[in-house]
């Protein structure tokens, strides 16, 4: 019997879809890029596998800044009862309103009861806009 945690994927986007018991990722990225500081983020989704052991679990998302300040945290936290062993589960988390005070790196978190899964933290880089972004 497995009593660990494995965060298997963290993305953000910006937007999940669920149809026919699959989800679709729209807009994945790892850079949001903004004319002003401080910004806030239009539509913002995070999408979380994991493997979970038995039990009861709490699972959070928090965004933390170059220095490990929280500027966001998902409230309540999710729950997941895993009845069966062994078990990956997706979870497509929607953020509203989540403001990035400045130009720099912010770091997605996926916390499994109280425990950051630290394994896969996911980097947003905010850059200042330029007249026409890189690839654009």
């Amino acid at each position: 019997m497995s009593t660990f945690v494995e965060l298997e994927t963290i993305l953000a986007c910006d937007a999940i879809a669920h149809s026919s018991g699959k989800y679709t990722l729209v807009g994945v990225f790892d850079r949001i890029w903004a004319i002003k500081f401080p910004c806030t983020h239009g539509p913002l989704a995070i999408y979380l596998r994991l493997r979970l052991p038995l039990g009861q679990h709490k699972i959070e998302v928090q965004i933390t800044d170059s220095d490990q300040r929280v500027i966001y945290k998902t409230q309540p936290p999710m729950e997941a009862n895993v009845t069966l062993e062994d078990m990956t589960g997706e979870f497509p988390v929607g953020l509203a309103g989540v403001s990035f005070p400045l130009p720099d790196e912010y770091w997605v978190q996926c916390l499994v009861n109280g425990q950051i899964q630290a394994n896969l933290s996911y980097r947003l880089v905010l850059m200042e806009a330029h007249p026409h972004p890189p690839g654009s």
